[in-house]
Order: structure tokens, then C-alpha cells, then sequence
């Protein structure tokens, strides 16, 4: 990566304006174990979009990672909806793969953790 795309992606990622673009920083922030900034993006995605299953998925992972059990179930379940009802029509290879994803998370969650 030339030292130019990083800084075009530094500060791409200091002022997201759109869904995606929180959506892009939220996993930043949590493949650094940022959890609580990319609650607060995966959180500010929804906000302006409410139909981004990525984002639902994205929030239980911070949740699960800060200890919240019962709120990561609430967000993988709505993760699941969305995919059910349409990333899985939309996109099916990554709707499949993400489906997979969060029924994984699902019944780790069921099981106890």
C-alpha cells in the first residue's frame, strides 16, 4: 500500500458522512478491538440506515466483546431478519455467508457463551 492510499484512508476514516462509510470504520475500529468507537459507528450506521444486516452483525460482535450478552442476541436476531428477508435474495453468496456467520453467533450465544 503506497503511503498515499494510507493517508487517503486515514482520513477517510476521520469523517465518515455516509452508512457506508461508518460501516467501513466500525470494522476498522473492531479488527483493532475498538469496541466501544465501533459501537458508537455500527450504531451511527443504522441511524441513517436501518436495513444494513452487515451493521446489526457488526454491533453483536461489540457487544459480545464488552460482555453483553442479551443485547448482542437482540442484534444477531436482527441481523438474521434482514438477511432472511433480503440480503439472502439480493446478494446470496454473501447473504448465505453472513446467515452462516450469525446463526454461528446465534447459538454460541444459546449455549452459553
Amino acid at each position: 500500500m503506497s503511503s498515499q492510499t494510507i493517508q487517503e484512508t486515514q482520513s477517510y476514516i476521520q469523517e465518515p458522512q455516509t452508512a457506508n462509510e461508518y460501516l467501513q470504520q466500525a470494522w476498522l475500529h473492531l479488527a483493532r478491538r475498538e469496541s466501544a468507537e465501533a459501537e458508537m459507528d455500527f450504531k451511527q450506521v443504522l441511524m441513517l440506515n436501518n436495513q444494513i444486516a452487515d451493521a446489526y452483525y457488526g454491533l453483536g460482535l461489540t457487544n459480545l466483546e464488552q460482555g453483553h450478552q442479551d443485547t448482542a442476541m437482540n442484534a444477531f436476531r436482527q441481523a438474521l431478519d434482514l438477511i432472511n428477508s433480503r440480503l439472502i435474495k439480493e446478494e446470496p453468496q454473501r447473504g448465505t455467508v453472513l446467515r452462516n456467520l450469525t446463526i454461528s453467533q446465534i447459538r454460541m450465544l444459546e449455549n452459553g457463551g
